[in-house]
């Protein structure tokens, strides 16, 4: 090893690695741990690569053991090429053409009345998947644009910061982690047929905002035409200049298909 810190393409999914938390800043101390997800974008970075170990702690590369990585014994991960540090980018203040805000990720106000009540359940589901669809629908807007974009979840439309608790007490979430995690990528799933889009395309991290927590969602242009499947219909939407997503019509959608993929339907 020299003594500078490792750079991302000598840092593999499944490395051994040695990294410092960020609580352990200063301190000398290191935590040794093998390579989950790596979530530094670009090449170096001056403090380290910053990765996530399979326990879930999240820190900056600093040694690479040099006795050999161990190959997990499951597939591995795609690359996490083109996706941002979500631990660390600036939180806009506004929505524009590639950032937008979502109170909820599956609550709604109007469920609060028939939370208690179990005749109610089906009014409920119904409520949920009514806002499911909506981040559906800006999830696959994002992804069929030219240049992908951001969800925040739990950012109202004026930018203020509300925060998940009521999806996570809704959801029965014990906290703001893989389960909370999976059931979103389980609900896209639901409506966006592309599971290599879903697996490859999409980065979802939770992030303390003072008392709050919200969820920041990248999405990645995907590589092939995306339709939200609602109401037996396929729909599809593209992210123009408004920030919102866009319905095109049949001819419009035909034309944008053609230049964004080349022709994929």
């Amino acid at each position: 090893m020299t003594d500078s810190v490792p750079t991302r393409e000598q840092i593999q999914v499944g490395s051994n690695v040695d990294i410092e938390l960020k609580e352990d800043q200063g301190t000398g101390k290191l935590t040794s741990g093998m390579v989950e997800r790596i979530l530094t974008s670009s090449q170096s970075h001056p403090h380290g690569i910053k990765v996530q170990l399979k326990d879930g702690k999240v820190g900056r590369v600093k040694i690479l053991q040099e006795d050999g990585s161990e190959e997990p014994d499951i597939v591995k991960r795609p690359s996490n090429d083109g996706f941002a540090d979500l631990d660390s980018i600036d939180i806009p203040s506004t929505e524009d053409s590639s950032h937008e805000f979502k109170e909820f990720y599956q609550y709604d106000d109007s469920i609060e009345k028939f939370v208690h009540d179990p005749s109610k359940h089906k009014i409920i589901e119904k409520k949920k998947v009514e806002v499911q669809e909506r981040f559906a629908t800006a999830i696959c807007a994002f992804g069929n644009s030219r240049n992908g974009g951001f969800v925040y979840l739990g950012i109202k439309s004026d930018g203020t910061i509300s925060g998940l608790s009521k999806d996570m007490s809704l959801g029965k979430f014990a906290d703001y982690g893989d389960a909370f995690a999976n059931h979103m990528r389980s609900t896209l799933g639901n409506f966006l047929s592309n599971r290599a889009f879903l697996v490859s395309k999409i980065n979802i991290k939770f992030r303390e905002c003072g008392d709050k927590t919200i969820c920041v969602v990248q999405v990645l242009p995907s590589d092939e035409a995306l339709y939200v499947r609602a109401r037996n219909q396929q729909i599809f939407y593209t992210r123009g200049f408004a920030p919102r997503a866009e319905r095109l019509d049949a001819k419009a959608q035909v034309d944008y298909i053609i230049s964004r993929f080349h022709g994929k339907r």
